[in-house]
């Protein structure tokens, strides 16, 4: 397996996003009418690098979408995030964005995602008419490496299949923003043990 600069690093930020889908919405990108992908959960975990991957921290936290408030049955059934979470525990997307960044902070120099997930914190500022280009963070996409460890052929997998793809124990709730962001680093630890 080829050297990545993620182990180099010190300390990273591993991070996933779920988001308002609708049965098929996957697969049309998101071309149905009114369908936009609003964030309705933030996860991340901080890990130490020199420590194998030591988790030194984490974030979650429901979003309330704006332009579409009322979760679809299929995203529910998804991810088990119910309209009262998101009712009762959402914020708007202008409050727990700032907070996410100062999770962030100043000690990571690179922002990890298994995916497009920095692609829909760009939508979600436009949607929010945030101005935020975000030129200030270090995002790497680890699914180019992912597939590369998975070996030839292999289709570009979502956080939640990570375990089961690679012998691991399944410790975390699938498609849920924490859970998936620990079955990334999961993968990370993995992948370590194999250089």
């Amino acid at each position: 397996m080829k050297t990545d600069f993620i182990f180099n690093e010190k300390i990273i930020v591993v991070f996933d996003l779920e988001w308002t889908a609708w049965a098929g919405s996957f697969e049309r990108d998101w071309s149905g009418p009114g369908e936009l992908r609003e964030i309705i959960q933030f996860g991340a975990v901080k890990a130490d690098v020199t420590r194998n991957f030591a988790e030194t921290g984490h974030f979650e936290c429901f979003a309330r979408p704006m332009l579409n408030p009322q979760l679809s049955d299929y995203i529910i059934g998804l991810t088990g995030i119910t309209q009262e979470d998101i009712d009762t525990k959402g914020r708007p997307f202008a409050e727990t964005w700032p907070e996410f960044r100062d999770f962030i902070g100043g000690d990571a120099s690179v922002i990890c995602c298994n995916g497009y997930d920095p692609k829909v914190l760009t939508e979600n500022c436009e949607i929010n008419d945030i101005d935020d280009a975000m030129e200030d963070l270090n995002f790497h996409s680890l699914r180019p490496m992912i597939v590369e460890a998975l070996g030839a052929g292999a289709e570009p997998p979502v956080s939640a299949e990570l375990a089961r793809l690679f012998g691991l124990p399944d410790a975390h709730r699938g498609h849920t923003a924490l859970g998936d962001s620990r079955a990334i680093l999961d993968v990370l630890r993995h992948l370590q043990g194999l250089r």
